[in-house]
């Protein structure tokens, strides 16, 4: 089962991954510096991964 901070960490990496700009993306999470966001929260998902597919398994599991 996903935790809501799993749920934030997807949602501000899908962000981050759709060209969100830096300052922006701290804006949406309430961070203070946008090094924060990217620092933290950003990831790669694998090549091959499809976002909606990942996430829909990240929903209903």
């Amino acid at each position: 089962m996903s935790s809501t901070h799993d749920l934030r960490h997807r949602r501000i990496s899908l962000w981050h991954q759709s060209g969100v700009p830096a300052r922006e993306l701290a804006e949406r999470a309430g961070h203070a510096r946008p090094s924060m966001s990217l620092d933290v929260y950003s990831h790669v998902m694998a090549a091959d991964e499809v976002p909606g597919e990942r996430f829909q398994t990240l929903v209903t599991t």
